[in-house]
């Protein structure tokens, strides 16, 4: 990992190199201070940081998304900038870093790659032995979350269908914002349900790499935002989904339906991703609820325990997005990843977790 500062930009970069010499980087970009109260300039600066890393690399920007502190400003601000750049997957959701700034970025490039944008919304990054498939800010209308929910996923199947693919055999990564997340994640997880019930998704099978969490996006009335990750050109033998059942039950035993990680093997090289990580036991319920550091402690053993099913280690980790119910506890909690996990490359966010008694959860993506 790479940790430093660039005209006000902390930039954490990592990057992993494959057996036939391509290139994955992942930069996770945030405001050192607020030089401005110009949003523009702000986005610009994080912008311009990440094109000179592409470009020192050689690589293309597949995927970018800005965590934000308002939506309905920041949307116009970001497709207004974004105009003029080469094509790339974007997201933009209202998860403001939780250490009062305004934006930040997760971005992902890689070498040896063509990203072009399809007729159909997606953006496709064709690499050597195998191609992505991005889905980014896909919403819908609907009176309520789980009608929401259920036409997104109805219109990503119609999407992935168009490409010859499906949600069970070609998808391993989804993302779920849920806008008041307290009063509407249990409509979004019924759609979910039922949406799997009928594409074979089942726990004799498998599910899909997921996380739900607390998130808006600039559409009124819009409750719920998706975005997704599909692959093509992998075989059966190329996807192993990760359980760590010694220290938690399977998802569907308390009603919801999401993988807790899932590796991939591209060409011989490891990718993971690991899921929404919070404090559970055994039964899946919630442990430590109240005291954020052993919230924050038993969630890492997981995320180490899910890795290891991998044969990665948390050196591995490529990035990792922390979110916090209640931004008051950034700072023990910065504190705590400092002493304890000083080499993650994490951004911490204000995003309330599906349950309450949650304080924080993690999720990160791996490569080796």
């Amino acid at each position: 990992m790479k940790d430093f500062t660039k005209e006000g930009v902390v930039v954490q970069k990592t990057t992993c190199r494959t057996d036939d010499g391509q290139e994955e980087i992942h930069l996770l970009l945030s405001m050192n201070y607020c030089f401005t109260d110009d949003y523009a300039s702000l986005l610009a600066s994080l912008l311009a940081v990440c094109e000179r890393e592409a470009e020192a690399a050689g690589a293309a920007t597949i995927f970018q998304r800005f965590f934000v502190h308002d939506a309905d400003v920041w949307q116009s601000v970001i497709d207004t900038a974004l105009s003029t750049k080469p094509q790339r997957a974007v997201s933009i959701v209202e998860q403001p870093p939780a250490d009062g700034s305004q934006v930040a970025l997760w971005a992902y490039l890689a070498t040896g790659v063509a990203v072009t944008h399809t007729a159909e919304g997606l953006v496709v990054a064709q690499g050597r032995h195998y191609m992505q498939i991005w889905a980014t800010n896909m919403v819908a209308q609907g009176t309520n979350s789980r009608e929401q929910t259920m036409r997104i996923f109805h219109r990503y199947i119609r999407q992935l269908e168009c490409h010859s693919m499906t949600l069970e055999s070609h998808c391993q990564r989804t993302w779920i914002f849920v806008d008041d997340i307290g009063r509407r994640y249990r409509g979004m997880v019924e759609a979910r349900n039922n949406v799997f019930d009928k594409e074979r998704l089942t726990a004799d099978r498998h599910f899909i790499a997921s996380t739900g969490i607390s998130g808006a996006n600039a559409l009124p009335d819009s409750y719920v935002m998706f975005d997704a990750v599909a692959y093509q050109g992998l075989a059966r033998e190329d996807i192993r989904y990760l359980h760590a059942t010694a220290r938690m039950n399977r998802t569907s035993s308390y009603g919801v339906r999401f993988e807790r990680g899932v590796a991939l093997d591209l060409n011989g090289f490891h990718q993971v991703f690991i899921s929404g990580t919070a404090s559970i036991d055994q039964e899946g319920k919630v442990a430590h609820a109240g005291n954020v550091l052993l919230q924050t402690e038993r969630l890492m053993g997981h995320v180490e325990a899910l890795l290891a099913e991998a044969g990665c280690t948390v050196k591995d980790i490529q990035q990792a997005l922390v979110y916090l119910r209640d931004k008051a506890d950034y700072d023990k909690v910065t504190q705590w990843l400092d002493t304890y996990y000083p080499q993650l490359p994490c951004l911490l966010l204000h995003a309330p977790v599906c349950r309450p008694d949650w304080l924080v959860e993690v999720e990160c993506m791996a490569g080796k």
